[in-house]
């Protein structure tokens, strides 16, 4: 029995061994990617061709994790009957990813999780049973936890699996297109919110923007430099560099910064800030009519009979929850099933280890990861039908090559945006409609 233990002791040392030792061929593979812009669905078949055997092995370790979870809870519940794991997927929630606390994901941030969370896990189950949980082939094992181990302690971890879990997909999706979010950094809109945050208003104040630009010849060094920085990154998002820099050397000189950041402000704005919560891309038209007032748009979507369990009350609830998030009192969507197969109609299709998404360009396709709770599941369609209406996300990501991080952050918060997060996303803004109506209905 003991050299049993120690082989696989030694075994697993061997396994952690090998993932420290592959990441810097993960850094390196991640450079030979298309810098074509591609479809989601296409990126992630290039993915699945292009990655070596050591390139999957943490995603997998995170998935096959996952897959053991499922199998934890059961056990727990027969081996502690009169005890219930709540895994309550809301607590999710309570990740900020505003603007002010992006997330930044990245290999090592990814391992570095993996091994704490595989830590965490030997801390409250036995020794044998932990080694169970590595071994991804087991199915039958029941699991045995130390005595000292409390509910909480087992829900949390659980939850920080999956959260991590859900990182590591997104991460692995994020490899196909590294050159093009690479590109996408000029979409960052943090400074302008920033900036925007800090104005005067109708107020001037010491400190605030207008304020040190009008006295930007009194600031010290560094105050100038963050004038000069913040200028450059609104600017350049829709200027060459170098024509920015001769903007902000020629105003300041005048001493009429003001002018210029207002300028720049605004074009800002209306180029890569408001651009976010309109159409963008208008895949086709859709069937509308007028009834008392009220425009009623048709959106025929195929499902597969053999999905209903997975939504939460079957397709039809789910479809009528879609339909009540993408309506209001001068607008309603009614989505028509039909067959999977119908000719040039939208489909929905469940795959796993995904990051779900939309594929427009050939299959027209909703890909939904197929390890979403039922109530998320209810979300996620709504918001992947936002695109299909032709709406993009409002959350921002790219790739910063100083920090070699994707970063992430979501934005409409304050009016619970559903395209802008699936987490705190409840409703649909009011002028999502209008623009429907206006680009999208064919009466």
């Amino acid at each position: 029995m003991r050299s049993c233990l120690k082989f696989r002791h030694f075994i697993y040392l061997l396994l952690i061994a090998q993932l420290i030792a592959c990441g810097n061929q993960l850094a390196d593979k991640s450079n030979a990617i298309p810098k074509t812009s591609l479809s989601v669905a296409r990126n992630l078949v290039l993915c699945e061709r292009s990655s070596s055997a050591e390139q999957k092995k943490i995603f997998e370790e995170f998935y096959g994790l996952d897959d053991q979870i499922n199998k934890l809870v059961l056990d727990y519940g027969a081996i502690y009957p009169d005890r219930f794991l709540s895994l309550n997927s809301s607590r999710d929630e309570r990740l900020d990813l505003s603007p002010k606390h992006p997330l930044a994901l990245s290999l090592k941030e990814l391992k570095r999780q993996l091994k704490t969370i595989k830590f965490r896990f030997s801390q409250i189950l036995t020794v044998e049973s932990y080694l169970d949980l590595l071994d991804f082939s087991k199915r039958t094992f029941q699991y045995q936890f130390v005595s000292s181990v409390d509910q909480r302690t087992i829900e949390n971890l659980i939850i920080d699996l999956r959260k991590q879990a859900v990182f590591a997909a997104r991460f692995q999706n994020f490899q196909c297109k590294l050159n093009q979010l690479s590109m996408n950094a000029d979409a960052d809109v943090r400074t302008y919110l920033e900036l925007k945050e800090n104005s005067c208003g109708d107020y001037q104040r010491v400190g605030c923007l207008e304020h040190r630009l009008k006295y930007y010849n009194r600031q010290n060094q560094d105050q100038k430099e963050k004038i000069h920085s913040d200028f450059i990154k609104i600017c350049k998002a829709v200027e060459r560099k170098g024509a920015c820099e001769s903007y902000f050397f020629t105003f300041s000189k005048k001493n009429q910064l003001n002018k210029l950041y207002s300028t720049y402000l605004d074009i800002f704005k209306k180029k890569k800030y408001d651009v976010l919560f309109k159409i963008r891309s208008k895949h086709s038209t859709l069937s509308c009519r007028e009834e008392d007032g009220v425009t009623i748009m048709t959106l025929p979507l195929g499902f597969n009979p053999k999905d209903r369990f997975r939504f939460l009350g079957g397709i039809k609830l789910t479809k009528q929850f879609v339909e009540n998030m993408w309506s209001n009192k001068n607008f309603k969507l009614e989505i028509k099933e039909v067959p999977l197969d119908t000719k040039n109609t939208f489909r929905v299709i469940f795959k796993k280890g995904i990051i779900s998404h939309v594929d427009v360009n050939k299959s027209k396709t909703i890909s939904l990861n197929s390890k979403i709770t039922k109530f998320t599941l209810s979300k996620t369609l709504a918001h992947e039908v936002g695109h299909v209406l032709g709406f993009n996300d409002c959350y921002i990501e790219y790739f910063d090559r100083d920090s070699d991080s994707i970063i992430y952050y979501e934005l409409g918060r304050e009016d619970s945006n559903l395209m802008c997060s699936i987490n705190f996303g409840t409703k649909i803004p009011d002028s999502y409609f209008a623009e429907l109506k206006k680009n999208v209905c064919q009466f």
